[in-house]
């Protein structure tokens, strides 16, 4: 969590001086939920007050790309062969558009992790696991467990590029 805040207040503080590359923004935007989808830190969201701090986190990542939505500091640079047609057109022109990610991860994970509680489990990783038995929880992993990380992972992917 440190070294969240840290790289993205170095990300802040260096925009008032010089033009981020987009793609640094992107990867930071990206990368922060994929890294607590993919490792077990996925399994410590499930504890409210880790929940509740990384989503303290977020809103104000959000705030950053609400601030900074318009701002043609952070507008992406297209090539000349850049096709503006079908699912192109919807990519967005503005780098900070991604740091949304974070967010929109953890309002989907909290809306899911909330309906998985009523059964009695929590959302755990598939990703890095060899066989259907995750190590850490002591308990099988099953089809759901899954296709919630594939619908998390989906709208990580979908809510940085869109």
């Amino acid at each position: 969590m440190i070294i969240t805040l840290s790289i993205g207040a170095f990300f802040l503080l260096l925009s008032f001086f010089t033009r981020i590359p987009s793609i640094l923004i992107f990867i930071y935007s990206f990368c922060i939920p994929t890294l607590l989808l993919c490792f077990d830190f996925i399994i410590d969201l499930n504890n409210k007050e880790t929940f509740k701090a990384w989503y303290a986190i977020s809103i104000v990542i959000f705030l950053v790309r609400l601030l900074g939505y318009n701002n043609e500091q952070f507008r992406i640079s297209r090539s000349a062969s850049f096709n503006n047609n079908g699912i192109n057109s919807y990519i967005t022109c503005y780098s900070v558009t991604s740091l949304k990610g974070l967010f929109i991860f953890l309002s989907t994970y909290w809306i899911i992790n909330r309906l998985y509680n009523k059964r009695g489990l929590f959302i755990i990783n598939t990703f890095r696991q060899s066989r259907w038995y995750h190590d850490g929880v002591r308990r099988k992993i099953t089809v759901l467990d899954f296709w919630i990380n594939v619908i998390l992972f989906l709208s990580i992917i979908l809510s940085c590029l869109f």
